[in-house]
């Protein structure tokens, strides 16, 4: 025997693919799961999962980027216009949309998010920006320039005061001190491809670039 129901009149019915992800994350109170149509949110003490799309909270599809901090208890949602949406606390969603409305001229994507105490680091087609975790506000904004061209920013990890990020191009690092205001870059080599490079990470004191 079959049993069918309809959704009731008035009444929204979510048709995403959420069968596969691109990123996972997790806050002191949830488990979050995204790919690039929206987030899929489980919540470890009710043990329930409710998604997050454009249809019911977040401003949009087409996500770049999705990075979570437990400590900060914050996930933060990246987008290919550059729009960011913020998750706090129980799903409370707030957006800022500082990249998306500004006047920079070029690519926008939001292309990878890191986190450091609390600061927020991104990387965009446009160059590097610093959010604070506290507010969202954004605090500081360079573009990168090598060999008199901008660089289009793919991945980015803070390592003690060094910044390392790539391009499609090479691997950098620069002073995260003297970064928005006297910037200098060191190239790092590398035997592999930098535009495949998916991942920077740190495990037991070395650091990482995961490559496809």
């Amino acid at each position: 025997q079959l049993g069918f129901s309809q959704t009731p009149i008035g009444t929204w019915q979510v048709h995403v693919p959420m069968s596969s992800f691109e990123w996972i994350g997790e806050t002191s109170t949830n488990i979050y799961a995204a790919n690039q149509y929206g987030v899929l949110s489980y919540d470890r003490e009710e043990q329930s999962v409710l998604p997050l799309t454009k249809v019911s909270a977040l401003s949009q599809t087409g996500l770049t980027s999705f990075e979570c901090n437990a400590k900060a208890n914050i996930c933060i949602v990246g987008y290919e216009n550059g729009n960011l949406d913020i998750i706090r606390g129980n799903n409370e969603i707030s957006n800022q949309p500082a990249i998306l409305n500004s006047q920079t001229i070029g690519d926008k994507s939001v292309y990878d998010i890191s986190f450091l105490e609390e600061s927020i680091w991104l990387a965009t087609g446009v160059g590097i920006l610093l959010l604070s975790a506290e507010t969202g506000n954004v605090l500081e904004y360079t573009p990168v320039n090598y060999l008199g061209e901008n660089q289009k920013i793919l991945n980015i990890y803070p390592l003690g005061n060094s910044l390392i990020f790539n391009t499609p191009d090479h691997i950098f690092t620069t002073s995260i001190s003297t970064l928005f205001t006297d910037p200098s870059f060191e190239i790092i080599d590398i035997p592999a491809n930098t535009t495949r490079i998916k991942q920077f990470f740190e495990f037991n004191n070395q650091f990482y670039a995961l490559y496809q």
